[in-house]
């Protein structure tokens, strides 16, 4: 019988709440997470972040319930890991800039800055997400 991994499931409950509810909110409030998007100044054609910003919601939430199916968490990890990764570049971008919003994370409805705290959230994301990754069968 395999031993169960307590921090796994921990993990992976925690990964599950953060992104299926940003998510959720940033497909239900789409205009607040575009303008988080071109606020970062790194894309610059509107058309481009439309398409991400319509995408990336969708991503969190299929990720999230993907998650909770163990035939698909060691591919949905991966997945969080690079999404997250991608937003601490922008977050750090932001910040290094000397930009100051709000992140987008959770879509305008939770306001969160681009600062230390959001950068050490995405990190404990980013290890959240690299443990499944690696844990997971």
């Amino acid at each position: 019988m395999k031993k169960v991994n307590i921090f796994l499931y921990i993990s992976i409950f925690i990964l599950f709440l953060i992104y299926f509810s940003a998510g959720i909110i940033k497909i239900l409030t789409p205009r607040q997470f575009y303008g988080a998007v071109i606020s970062y100044e790194i894309v610059k054609d509107p058309f481009a972040v439309a398409i991400i910003s319509s995408i990336i919601p969708f991503l969190e939430v299929f990720c999230a319930i993907f998650l909770l199916i163990p035939s698909w968490r060691k591919s949905s990890s991966l997945l969080l890991l690079i999404i997250t990764l991608i937003f601490l570049f922008a977050i750090l971008s932001a910040y290094l800039r000397g930009i100051n919003m709000d992140c987008g994370c959770f879509g305008g409805i939770l306001v969160g800055e681009t600062g230390l705290s959001s950068i050490i959230r995405n990190i404990f994301l980013a290890i959240l997400s690299a443990f499944v990754f690696l844990k997971s069968d």
